[in-house]
């Protein structure tokens, strides 16, 4: 009898106990449940809360460049989408409405339901079956006033928001982010150069792509692609870390130097820094052409031209004026030799197009610097316009010498300005000057 009566107030204790758990297990499930419904809900205020949208960037896959398309959504479900890229808007600025809702899937997913162009061109699997293989249904996992994060249900790409500025009129927002891409990745500068984790990188960029090479690797092998996008801020943002030969970078987001010169990874715990050729590489740049700055100060001097060789230059000036001509001189280089050359333009009242004529020189590297040498020779017309101004040819041998080159300003990875400097005599110097539209 005690036994069993033992048994029954066992029974009597765990009862509740059990019921207890039950309840908490229950309570547990409400809970999730609550805490979804109430992520939902806040998400589609902090969605409608942007006056003027947002900015997503869209990668579809790994191998193609960001497509950023403007989005704004209303209360009522409705979004309106634009953008501006080759594959969804046929190459030019266009707007298109739809439909969207954020349900609980595992958590909040926002999902475009009704087919836009504009984004569903991207998950199409068009004629070959893949098509770019892109998302259209996207799980939240962080947002708030000014920016979400992220991933394709599908693929599981990235893919971001960030608020546009309420002033910021759309059509004119991708016109300023071609004129970044433009600026940053001209085709002037063929490749770039990131060092990281120890680790030197070759860059090619095309089309909003960037493909790193490891130093020494092998470019069937070692060569890695990431798309980017480029921000308002001129801040760049790839489509997936850059991870490193080492597989220990997690390097995302970089953002122009105060100097222009290079762009720095702004990540949190992160160090690289992509750059563009060195100076020395620029000046030997054949692709790029320079003014010799003959620019005067308030008292008449030349403000960018020193020593020697502003004697000698204003010699030159003087020889024209005589003749009822003005010069100006720049840094070219003549496919037809081969060859780098000072070109010196000479233009008379009478015509509207300069006589041209170029005096031959070498560019050299030299101890960090460059050297140039010239002779005096030079094309055909070298020879009658040196006849009649004899200062052209003293200018093109006071030119003559070993250099150090420091830069003015930049654009991206472009200098505006360099400054020469005489290794032999600090006080002779002058400056070079990217033409007007280059």
């Amino acid at each position: 009898m005690k036994k069993i009566f033992g048994i029954l107030l066992c029974a009597s204790v765990l009862l509740p106990l059990s019921s207890c758990f039950k309840q908490e297990d229950d309570i547990w499930e409400q809970s999730s449940a609550q805490r979804t419904e109430a992520k939902v809900n806040e998400y589609y205020e902090l969605l409608t809360s942007a006056e003027n949208g947002w900015v997503m960037e869209y990668f579809a896959n790994e191998s193609e460049k960001g497509y950023p398309i403007i989005v704004k959504f209303d209360a009522h479900k409705n979004v309106l989408m634009a953008a501006n890229n080759a594959v969804s808007s046929g190459g030019a600025y266009k707007e298109q409405n739809g439909n969207y809702e954020i349900i609980s899937d595992q958590g909040p997913v926002l999902t475009f339901n009704v087919n836009n162009s504009l984004l569903h061109t991207f998950a199409d699997p068009s004629s070959d079956g893949i098509g770019h293989n892109g998302d259209y249904e996207f799980v939240i996992y962080e947002g708030d006033s000014e920016h979400f994060k992220m991933k394709g249900k599908k693929h599981g790409l990235e893919v971001y928001l960030y608020k546009m500025p309420a002033d910021q009129d759309w059509k004119t927002y991708y016109d300023k982010i071609t004129e970044h891409m433009d600026a940053m990745f001209s085709t002037q500068v063929p490749e770039l150069t990131m060092t990281a984790g120890g680790l030197n990188y070759t860059i090619s960029v095309s089309d909003g792509v960037m493909v790193f090479l490891p130093e020494g690797g092998d470019p069937a092998t070692d060569a890695v692609s990431d798309p980017f996008v480029v921000r308002l801020d001129g801040t760049v943002h790839f489509c997936t870390p850059f991870e490193g030969r080492n597989f220990d970078l997690a390097l995302q987001n970089f953002k122009l130097s105060e100097d222009g010169s290079k762009l720095e990874c702004i990540d949190e715990g992160q160090t690289g820094v992509i750059s563009g050729p060195s100076l020395i590489d620029q000046l030997l740049n054949a692709s790029l052409t320079w003014d010799i700055d003959a620019s005067l100060d308030g008292t008449g001097a030349y403000a960018n031209m020193s020593g020697e060789l502003a004697a000698a230059y204003d010699a030159v000036v003087k020889g024209a004026e005589a003749l009822g001509m003005t010069v100006d001189w720049g840094v070219v280089f003549d496919a037809l030799t081969s060859s780098f050359a000072l070109q010196v333009n000479i233009h008379s009242r009478s015509s509207s197009n300069p006589m041209i004529a170029l005096f031959y020189m070498e560019l050299n590297p030299s101890d960090g610097g460059i050297s140039i040498v010239a002779d005096g020779s030079g094309d055909d017309n070298s020879i009658p316009y040196s006849n009649a101004i004899p200062a052209l040819k003293d200018f093109v041998q006071a030119v003559n010498g070993t250099y150090t080159v420091d830069v003015f300003n930049c654009v991206p990875f472009m200098p505006e300005t360099l400054k020469l400097v005489s290794k032999d005599n600090a006080e002779d110097y002058f400056v070079l000057t990217k033409p007007a539209g280059e």
